[in-house]
């Protein structure tokens, strides 16, 4: 699915799941091994908002709550 594709939340949070299970394994950068983690916001457009600023500026809130939440590295924002 392309991201151009996506239409639904569940779509959206499926495509983000598969990007962070893909930084699950650790990678060497010698001399050490390293893990990357990644926090993702998520914001439909337009089912959002109608302009591109305002769709950046929630993905941009949502992509903050995930990175405060113990819980998840995924949020879709929401009023």
């Amino acid at each position: 699915m392309a991201l151009i594709d996506i239409e639904k939340r569940e779509q959206a949070i499926l495509v983000a799941e598969k990007c962070l299970n893909s930084l699950v394994a650790p990678f060497d950068l010698k001399p050490a091994q390293h893990i990357i983690s990644a926090s993702i916001g998520i914001s439909i457009f337009p089912e959002d908002v109608g302009s591109a600023e305002i769709l950046i500026q929630r993905a941009d809130k949502a992509m903050y709550q995930a990175k405060h939440s113990a819980d998840t590295s995924v949020c879709y924002f929401s009023e």
